[in-house]
Protein backbone atom coordinates (compact mmCIF):
# COMPACT_ATOMS: atom_id res chain seq x y z
CA UNK A 1 0.00 0.00 0.00
CA UNK A 2 1.46 3.17 -1.21
CA UNK A 3 1.80 6.81 0.74
CA UNK A 4 -1.39 8.06 -1.08
CA UNK A 5 -3.67 4.92 -0.71
CA UNK A 6 -3.47 5.62 3.09
CA UNK A 7 -4.90 9.11 2.66
CA UNK A 8 -7.10 7.52 0.18
CA UNK A 9 -10.77 8.57 1.24
CA UNK A 10 -12.67 5.02 2.33
CA UNK A 11 -15.43 3.56 0.51
CA UNK A 12 -18.63 2.36 2.47
CA UNK A 13 -20.00 -1.48 1.97
CA UNK A 14 -22.72 -0.56 0.01
CA UNK A 15 -20.49 1.71 -2.35
CA UNK A 16 -18.06 -1.33 -3.20
CA UNK A 17 -21.43 -3.28 -3.97
CA UNK A 18 -22.51 -0.47 -6.22
CA UNK A 19 -19.07 -0.49 -7.90
CA UNK A 20 -19.04 -4.79 -8.12
CA UNK A 21 -22.37 -4.23 -9.96
CA UNK A 22 -20.98 -1.36 -12.12
CA UNK A 23 -17.75 -3.45 -13.17
CA UNK A 24 -20.38 -6.88 -13.94
CA UNK A 25 -22.28 -4.65 -16.22
CA UNK A 26 -19.41 -2.89 -18.08
CA UNK A 27 -17.64 -6.40 -18.56
CA UNK A 28 -21.35 -7.58 -19.92
CA UNK A 29 -21.50 -4.44 -22.28
CA UNK A 30 -18.09 -4.92 -23.72
CA UNK A 31 -18.98 -8.67 -24.43
CA UNK A 32 -21.93 -7.99 -26.00
CA UNK A 33 -20.86 -5.00 -28.21
CA UNK A 34 -17.60 -7.19 -29.38
CA UNK A 35 -19.53 -10.26 -30.48
CA UNK A 36 -23.15 -9.14 -31.60
CA UNK A 37 -24.45 -9.18 -35.43
CA UNK A 38 -27.24 -6.72 -34.29
CA UNK A 39 -27.21 -3.37 -34.31
CA UNK A 40 -30.06 -3.17 -32.24
CA UNK A 41 -27.68 -4.63 -29.52
CA UNK A 42 -24.64 -3.19 -30.49
CA UNK A 43 -25.73 0.34 -30.43
CA UNK A 44 -27.04 0.36 -27.20
CA UNK A 45 -24.35 -1.43 -25.09
CA UNK A 46 -21.81 0.13 -26.70
CA UNK A 47 -23.77 3.29 -24.87
CA UNK A 48 -24.34 1.69 -22.00
CA UNK A 49 -20.46 0.69 -21.68
CA UNK A 50 -19.78 3.97 -22.41
CA UNK A 51 -22.28 5.50 -19.49
CA UNK A 52 -21.24 2.52 -17.04
CA UNK A 53 -17.38 3.46 -17.27
CA UNK A 54 -18.22 7.08 -16.89
CA UNK A 55 -20.07 6.08 -13.68
CA UNK A 56 -17.14 4.23 -12.56
CA UNK A 57 -14.77 6.66 -12.99
CA UNK A 58 -16.31 8.55 -9.88
CA UNK A 59 -15.47 5.74 -7.88
CA UNK A 60 -11.44 6.22 -8.71
CA UNK A 61 -11.13 8.64 -5.87
CA UNK A 62 -11.21 5.32 -3.24
CA UNK A 63 -8.35 3.49 -5.01
CA UNK A 64 -10.13 0.63 -5.03
CA UNK A 65 -8.99 -0.40 -9.04
CA UNK A 66 -6.14 -2.66 -9.50
CA UNK A 67 -4.75 -2.81 -13.41
CA UNK A 68 -6.31 -0.45 -15.94
CA UNK A 69 -8.66 2.44 -14.62
CA UNK A 70 -11.79 3.00 -15.54
CA UNK A 71 -11.13 6.66 -16.76
CA UNK A 72 -8.16 5.13 -19.26
CA UNK A 73 -11.06 2.27 -20.76
CA UNK A 74 -13.68 5.14 -20.98
CA UNK A 75 -10.93 7.29 -22.51
CA UNK A 76 -10.60 4.58 -24.52
CA UNK A 77 -13.74 3.60 -25.66
CA UNK A 78 -14.55 6.82 -26.85
CA UNK A 79 -11.43 7.17 -28.54
CA UNK A 80 -11.91 4.03 -30.44
CA UNK A 81 -15.94 4.31 -30.81
CA UNK A 82 -15.94 5.51 -34.85
CA UNK A 83 -13.07 3.10 -35.53
CA UNK A 84 -15.52 0.39 -33.53
CA UNK A 85 -18.73 1.41 -35.63
CA UNK A 86 -17.26 1.50 -38.66
CA UNK A 87 -16.15 -2.29 -38.27
CA UNK A 88 -19.17 -3.09 -37.10
CA UNK A 89 -20.97 -1.93 -39.87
Amino acid sequence: MGLKDVFAPKISKSNMEHVKKLLKKATDCAALSNTTMLPSVFFPKYDELENTLSELVKYEKYRIFKGTLPSTNLRNVRDNRKNDENAFI
